[in-house]
């Protein structure tokens, strides 16, 4: 098991108002390129159509791209893994709905990618270092910062 995913993972809380269990680290491992660190994870659900439901999700923030693993009710049905390249984001914004807890709202060219039921935490991590990465992409930096520069703003150390 890597050790960047699985302490992500357990820093991670779970979906509140979900009977159903977000995709987990044996799906998602598999998947993340070993060059990738792991910055966050959020277990949450990914906003289907446009009357607020959703699928249950399990976002991926790494040093390099965003991952969302989601799927329907059956686990073996509806499953899909979106990568979510830094250079398309337009935008990211935190909100709040009462009943929801924390929405994530990515905006791009071609759609507009919503979280919801975002743990407090992890929403805040995720969408500044978003804004902070999109930031550098913009200034022309050469690169966004190193995965153990970001770790140590994250946990600050």
């Amino acid at each position: 098991m890597r050790a960047d995913l699985q302490e992500a993972w357990n820093k991670a809380k779970k979906t509140d108002g979900t009977i159903y269990k977000n995709p987990g680290v044996e799906e998602i491992e598999p998947i993340l390129s070993p060059s990738e660190k792991v910055i966050a994870v959020l277990k949450c659900l990914k906003k289907t159509g446009s009357l607020g439901g959703g699928q249950v999700c399990t976002a991926v923030l790494t040093d390099q791209t965003i991952h969302i693993f989601s799927r329907g009710v059956m686990k073996s049905v509806n499953h899909s893994h979106e990568t979510i390249p830094f250079s398309t984001i337009t935008g990211v914004e935190l909100g709040r709905k009462l009943s929801l807890g924390r929405i994530i709202t990515f905006t791009r060219a071609a759609n507009t990618d919503s979280l919801l039921k975002c743990d407090e935490n992890g929403s805040k991590i995720m969408v500044s270092e978003v804004q902070r990465i999109i930031a550098e992409l913009r200034s022309g930096n050469a690169a966004p910062k190193a995965a153990s520069d970001i770790a140590a703003i994250v946990t600050g150390k």
